[in-house]
């Protein structure tokens, strides 16, 4: 800890060691999404009874649960057996809550993209984008951070696809076997996999074929089921990916006259 950071901050991670205190840190920031009164204030605003009873109750339940985890992980690190596994998984954290920092600025350049071609006039427009930029270049940053393509490179990239992104079974071969075979072909050409998606007969063959780890993983990947799709159907999931919203603000922002954010 510096010597900046809060009272709090200090006694919650007193005595803690270091794998221990970054998986806390960043499993108490999931949880903080949950607790804030932003949260709370839009649950009082909502019409609809079941979702502002259920955005309260998680609310409300998250307060304890971050509590629990945090003496959970003290009894852990108290009784370390394995220095390796506990960081390993605060490295999976890491890694998983950088993807999703993304993914949250990408959901406020969609949203923000949406207003700003929704509003009345161009001059409301273009202050939208500029705010719209800021979101889409802190993706990028996080982007970086991960050491993955920029929103420009993945532009260019656009046409220059050469894989396919989901497929059956191949001949003379297991469905799991036929995810491996494209798992390794996206890391060949210098790609990587992050999560597999799968319909549901495809879970079932994976989990008959004794595939599926405990933690939910299949070839150190996660598992995603889309119940939506039928027949052996999959698809692999790469840092790669990006929102196209991303694209068109980057487009938009380079359009529009460069100016103070308003």
């Amino acid at each position: 800890m510096t010597t900046g950071e809060p009272e709090l901050g200090t006694q919650l991670l007193d005595g803690l060691k270091e794998p221990t205190k970054d998986l806390l840190l960043q499993t108490l920031l999931y949880k903080s999404v949950f607790t804030g009164q932003g949260l709370r204030a839009l649950a009082a605003r909502e019409e609809r009874p079941d979702v502002r009873e259920a955005l309260l109750r998680i609310s409300s339940e998250t307060v304890p649960e971050g509590a629990a985890v945090t003496a959970l992980l003290r009894e852990w690190d108290a009784h370390l057996a394995s220095w390796e596994a506990i960081s390993t998984c605060a490295e999976d954290a890491r890694s998983r809550l950088l993807h999703d920092l993304v993914t949250v600025k990408e959901g406020l350049v969609e949203t923000g993209l949406a207003s700003a071609m929704a509003a009345p006039n161009a001059e409301l427009r273009d202050r939208f984008l500029k705010l719209v930029d800021i979101d889409r270049r802190h993706a990028d940053e996080l982007r970086a951070l991960r050491g993955t393509a920029l929103t420009r490179h993945l532009r260019e990239a656009i046409e220059k696809a050469s894989l396919g992104a989901a497929s059956g079974r191949e001949h003379a071969t297991s469905f799991g076997g036929t995810i491996l075979r494209q798992v390794e072909a996206f890391r060949r050409k210098g790609h990587t996999p992050m999560r597999i998606v799968v319909s549901a007969d495809g879970a079932r063959h994976l989990r008959d074929e004794n595939l599926i780890g405990q933690d939910a993983r299949i070839f150190g990947l996660w598992l995603d089921v889309d119940l939506a799709w039928r027949g052996e159907t999959f698809a692999i999931i790469t840092e790669e990916r990006i929102s196209y919203a991303q694209l068109l603000a980057e487009a938009a922002a380079g359009r529009s006259d460069a100016g103070a954010v308003p």
